[in-house]
């Protein structure tokens, strides 16, 4: 009676459910990128797009010097992320937790987003959609120590961090990767020994304990990379020494081991090449290009396929041509497909056919200043340089006119009389 009509809407008296920020954040596609120097950002896909191979592309993210972009990995809002540090502790965020930033920013220093102590620093970034069973975490230290963990116990973390492996003193974690049953692992060290071993060779372990051996490490040896490979999947395994030498081998010249072992040569080491610097497990068919920073500020990108593939045993090609002085300090891999995925929305945009292409004007000699004309484009050559001609020849006439008037002025002097002439005294006395 009031509003003239009846109620459209329905009105329903229930409390409101449990709710959380998750519950108000859209579940969309990211892209996060971490540099080197400890800057994180978290970016929509929608920011991005592809572009062809050969194009230039754009900044996708402003780093300080001697900065690089270490880690770049797609997930989306909802799904969680860990960060293992280097003392041996594991972090969870949600990934829209990350702070959102441009293109061109650098990020937020890591710091401010997990609490870190003095000179901890993040040396491995994992995205988990979900904790199915039977994902596990490989954990690999520098001096060759192999964990395996349960994906599932790092579900639930509070904000100060967990323990994810015990460290020996003076030990770190530098690497970790999911795995499941039928992958196997690969550990490269610095002295030029490898080792390939199933990844169930090493039993499961609780979440705070302290690991097994992976490599047997001779002295002052020390482990450079480790990874995780898929047997349906055709892998190389690369190598940079320290003086600028590399190649690629294919992984099936790495027999299968028991964990534990020395493992088996993997590069001729010599005074030449220098120690193993860099060792990456990349697929043979990715068409991924290598990067490699001197320590000096040199850098060298190449593509992946044009490293040489040799045995396993060889010394290796120069990739690098370094100075005496000068050693190779870090080594990265970018995928195209990461490449295409950093560049963003700025990219020239198509020329539209109906656009008209402005007229070029070529402007006369600055020789010829009296002839102040321009020569459109569409006049021949020949007829140009005929006007250029008449106009130097004329130039070459009027110089020519002035010089004659001129000479008039500077050479209008009196000319002395001559000597024995009428009027002088050598005359007179010869006449009397």
């Amino acid at each position: 009676e009031r509003f003239g009509d009846e109620r459209r809407t329905k009105i329903i008296n229930q409390t409101l459910g449990k709710f959380s920020e998750k519950d108000l954040v859209p579940n969309e596609e990211v892209i996060i990128t971490m540099s080197k120097g400890g800057y994180i950002k978290r970016q929509p896909v929608a920011a991005y797009r592809s572009q062809n191979r050969g194009g230039k592309g754009i900044i996708g993210m402003t780093t300080k010097e001697e900065d690089q972009i270490e880690i770049i990995q797609s997930s989306k809002n909802h799904d969680d992320i860990l960060f293992f540090t280097n003392r041996g502790r594991v972090f969870r965020q949600k990934v829209y937790e990350i702070p959102q930033s441009s293109r061109i920013a650098k990020g937020t220093a890591i710091v401010n987003v997990i609490q870190l102590a003095p000179e901890e620093i993040v040396t491995a970034l994992l995205t988990m959609p979900s904790y199915k069973p039977g994902d596990n975490f490989v954990m690999v230290t520098r001096r060759g120590v192999i964990k395996k963990t349960v994906a599932e116990k790092y579900a639930n973390i509070r904000t100060n961090g967990l323990i994810a492996i015990k460290l020996d003193q003076g030990d770190e974690l530098k690497w970790v990767h999911k795995s499941r049953k039928g992958n196997s692992v690969v550990i490269m060290t610095k002295e030029g020994q490898s080792i390939h071993f199933a990844e169930s060779d090493a039993r499961l372990l609780g979440r705070s304990t302290r690991g097994v051996r992976g490599i047997k490490l001779r002295e002052h040896d020390e482990v450079i990379s480790a990874a995780v490979a898929d047997p349906d999947t055709e892998y190389v395994c690369l190598v940079i020494s320290e003086r600028g030498f590399g190649k690629r081998t294919h992984l099936n010249q790495y027999s299968l081991q028991h964990r534990g072992g020395i493992g088996v040569k993997t590069m001729n080491l010599t005074t030449k090449t220098g120690k193993l610097i860099g060792g990456r497990l990349v697929e043979k068919s990715s068409p991924a290009d290598i990067i490699i920073t001197s320590v000096q500020g040199q850098v060298i990108r190449t593509p992946l396929h044009k490293i040489s593939l040799l045995g396993r045993v060889t010394q290796g090609v120069t990739i690098m041509r370094l100075k005496n002085s000068d050693k190779v300090a870090s080594l990265s891999i970018i995928t195209k497909e990461e490449e295409e995925g950093v560049l963003a929305e700025e990219s020239a945009k198509p020329a539209s056919p109906e656009a008209k292409a402005p007229e070029t004007k070529v402007s006369a000699p600055r020789s010829d200043s009296f002839v102040k004309k321009t020569i459109p484009p569409s006049v021949p050559r020949e007829k140009t340089f005929a006007k250029r001609k008449i106009a130097a020849s004329g130039i070459k006439e009027r110089a020519s006119k002035l010089a004659q008037k001129s000479k008039g002025f500077i050479k209008k002097q009196i000319a002395p009389p001559a000597r024995g002439g009428a009027g002088s005294r050598l005359s007179k006395k010869r006449h009397k």
